[in-house]
């Protein structure tokens, strides 16, 4: 491809990972593929790129749920640079992925009908 890309530097791999939550009566699967590509640009410059494609099977959370669950999205761009063997610099952009957001759901409380104790004792 125009001489500028050279396939043997070049390396790719795919994963797949399902997870399911339950929390207040309600439940959700999210599916997730990821596309990560790898490109050595000289020994010491290196970029890696993430696309994932996710989805959600089942979701008793609501439809507009499902509309910010589902998509594709670039979840990592990376750029490594490492000029010595004991010195290495890396800047990263990450987008991180639906089932991240539910490490601290409690944004979505009031929609799921899981109102804290103290907050039903008002």
């Amino acid at each position: 491809m125009f001489g500028w890309f050279d396939p043997s530097r070049f390396n790719m791999r795919q994963s797949y990972s399902m997870t399911y939550s339950s929390f207040g009566g309600r439940g959700l699967t999210i599916g997730e593929y990821v596309n990560s590509m790898f490109y050595r640009i000289s020994d010491p410059l290196s970029v890696q790129f993430d696309l994932s494609l996710t989805h959600s099977p089942f979701n008793s959370l609501g439809g507009r749920y499902s509309n910010e669950l589902n998509g594709f999205r670039l979840s990592r761009a990376q750029l490594n640079y490492r000029p010595t063997e004991n010195m290495f610099f890396q800047v990263q952009f990450r987008q991180f992925t639906p089932g991240n957001w539910l490490r601290g759901f409690d944004r979505f409380e009031s929609d799921f009908g899981l109102d804290r104790p103290e907050e039903q004792q008002r």
